[in-house]
């Protein structure tokens, strides 16, 4: 049985651990959040990315959660261990676990005999009342060591699962955000051939709206174009189309603008 003198300093290791322990998974969480390129989640559209822009929305939500989720669990900790006779005697387990520990007791057996023996003057004289508010002081100690034992133990472990969830909420929104890594299949984003491409150019709705101005917004689709360079997934394309409704435009044309076909791979 720990010595109840040094009952406050055991509890002080444990909320210095706890301390540690959300300062390193903050630690953890800023490092994928600051790996995770967000910057492209501006590029969806709800029209043409509607499930994207849903899990984003949904990773974003679930890490949240759990960072909620680690600070209240971090603060049960760190919050004031005050324990009375009455509310030890409440707790069954806690109570169980006092009364297991006949020493600490001094003879008294259950701790309702204890604060009876306090409270009664019938009972003790006050030289023996003082003698009994001892040993209640040394029941509350190790009580309170009880306690913090066990918001500690229940606190590090849903600390953690809230950590890994967190962090395959941050995934999914770094996944929904970036959306060409997976529109590569795979396969490496190579460059468009130097030499100009003859391309067919189809936007979506939120192309559309982007270079509608640049392009006519009555200029019927597919555009016919030239792509200069780029990549694969990004190439530079100029528009080519003699039809009046149409304007001549150079853009990259991204992934949640529109696709272009006949594009060649180097190497072809």
């Amino acid at each position: 049985m720990p010595d109840p003198g040094n009952v406050q300093t055991a509890v002080d290791r444990y909320r210095d651990l706890a301390k540690y322990l959300i300062g390193i998974l903050a630690a953890i969480g800023a490092l994928m959040v600051a790996g995770t390129q967000l910057s492209s989640i501006g590029e969806l559209s709800w029209s043409d990315d509607a499930p994207r822009l849903i899990a984003a929305f949904a990773g974003l939500a679930v890490a949240l959660a759990a960072v909620v989720w680690v600070v209240w669990r971090a603060l049960d900790v760190l919050r004031p261990v005050e324990m009375s006779l009455a509310e030890i005697d409440r707790r069954p387990k806690l109570r169980k676990v006092i009364e297991s520990e006949p020493r600490i007791l001094a003879g008294a057996k259950r701790v309702s005999v204890l604060a009876a023996l306090i409270r009664d003057s019938t009972l003790t004289s006050p030289d023996q009342r003082q003698k009994w508010r001892q040993v209640a002081a040394r029941v509350r100690d190790r009580a309170a060591l009880l306690e913090m034992q066990r918001r500690f133990d229940r606190a590090w472990r849903e600390m953690i699962g809230a950590a890994l969830i967190g962090a395959a909420g941050i995934a999914l929104l770094a996944w929904a955000a970036n959306p060409g890594s997976e529109e590569a299949s795979g396969e490496p984003d190579a460059l468009v051939a130097p030499i100009p491409t003859p391309v067919l150019i189809s936007l979506t709705n939120g192309g559309r709206q982007a270079l509608g101005e640049a392009v006519g917004r009555q200029c019927p689709e597919p555009i016919p174009g030239l792509a200069t360079g780029g990549s694969r997934t990004r190439p530079v394309v100029v528009t080519t189309a003699t039809d009046p409704r149409c304007k001549p435009a150079q853009f990259v044309l991204s992934p949640t603008w529109g696709h272009a076909n006949n594009l060649e791979r180097v190497g072809k």
